[in-house]
């Protein structure tokens, strides 16, 4: 199915999520949504909005909304939801911490499994976690410099339906 025009969110973050009495996630809040016309890939905004944190880096810097920008936010939501994290947080040295940094850090030094929250990795099963990882892994890639090396987001709701059912059937 073919949508005429793609409708950019822009402020992507835990709190415009609700989930409904299916626990199908729900965006509200679309007052700073924008549509590109039918054709279009991209359409400079007049001004940045969205919370700091989430946005788009390529947006923040350049006002061009993409079909790629909720996809970098989508990407940092998903790994404070994995880190039970704020999207900015203290670190152990004292500093103020990105997520994005901070799961990228320990997922290029091949500590992906500290990255789950711990209250989360508690009762977690390793399928679970395997399941978990690559969720982790799918936000980094949502969160690449490039927009061309980001996934569409259709190819996002693929990639998490596959995880799900993948791990189902192990």
């Amino acid at each position: 199915m073919a949508f005429p025009k793609i409708i950019v969110y822009k402020d992507v973050k835990p709190m415009h999520v609700f989930l409904d009495k299916n626990w199908t996630a729900n965006l509200s809040d679309l007052s700073f949504s924008i549509s590109l016309d039918e054709g279009k890939s991209q359409i400079e905004a007049e001004d940045v909005l969205g919370t700091y944190g989430y946005l788009d880096p390529l947006y923040f810097a350049t006002r061009i909304v993409t079909e790629y920008t909720d996809v970098y936010s989508f990407g940092v939501l998903l790994m404070v939801v994995m880190t039970g994290r704020s999207v900015y947080f203290t670190g152990p040295d004292g500093y103020r911490v990105g997520i994005l940094a901070y799961v990228k850090g320990l997922s290029e030094n091949g500590k992906l499994s500290e990255v789950i929250c711990p209250m989360m990795m508690q009762d977690m099963k390793s399928a679970k976690r395997l399941q978990v990882e690559a969720c982790v892994l799918l936000a980094l890639r949502c969160c690449e410099e490039r927009v061309e090396d980001r996934p569409k987001m259709i190819q996002v709701a693929k990639e998490l339906k596959r995880i799900e059912h993948h791990v189902l059937r192990s």
